[in-house]
């Protein structure tokens, strides 16, 4: 190290001029990516910032959402947070809950191995109630029910469904999506159900899009 060296990006004053590191701040908040900013495109996210409820590691930490005061227990698979919510809703209260908090929207449910995740999380949060989904056919004309146009909330293309036997039925209209808390498989509920016969309540489960 001496006053003539080149800087480069690895947490050393190399030209003894007292700043670490400097022309490698991209995005200017004092810190670089080799000094522990896990996104030097966005100011707002480097190691000591404050974590929010949005689906990102504000804090470069490792973590989603760890300590950010979210709702609901936080949750974290393949890159995004997800939030179980122990509140008994309907359906569409449950999808505005969820859009309160920044990039959050009613789960989308793309395969089995996600599927098999969700539904481990669900048994340790409330195994014996039931949980919503982002799976409508509220849309839906009456020669498509029960079983088609069903559609995710996020415009997702995913065809993985999980339908318990018989499922969907549409017994007494029913156009929203939930899952059995006790075996993971889902049934058509009413939307506006919080609960059934008092005994099971319709809790949920939001997912980030980051």
């Amino acid at each position: 190290m001496n006053t003539s060296a080149t800087e480069t990006c690895d947490g050393v004053d190399e030209n003894c001029d007292g700043v670490i590191d400097e022309g490698f701040d991209v995005d200017a908040d004092g810190e670089t990516s080799c000094g522990g900013d896990c996104d030097d495109a966005d100011p707002a996210i480097h190691t000591g910032a404050a974590e929010q409820c949005n689906g990102i590691d504000d804090d470069c930490d490792g973590l989603l959402d760890d300590t950010s005061g979210c709702p609901c227990g936080v949750e974290q698979y393949d890159g995004h947070a997800y939030l179980f919510c122990e509140t008994a809703l309907d359906w569409g209260d449950a999808r505005d809950a969820c859009l309160q908090q920044t990039s959050f929207d009613l789960v989308t449910i793309d395969d089995g191995v996600e599927q098999a995740w969700i539904w481990s999380q669900v048994l340790v949060y409330s195994g014996s109630d039931w949980w919503w989904i982002g799976y409508t056919d509220s849309d839906a004309r009456w020669w498509e029910e029960p079983d088609d146009e069903w559609d995710w909330v996020d415009g997702s293309s995913s065809t993985y469904t999980n339908w318990a036997n018989n499922q969907p039925d549409n017994w007494g209209n029913e156009d929203c999506a939930h899952m059995y808390g006790d075996s993971g498989l889902w049934n058509d509920l009413d939307c506006g159900a919080t609960s059934w016969s008092n005994t099971w309540f319709t809790y949920y489960v939001c997912e980030s899009s980051n």
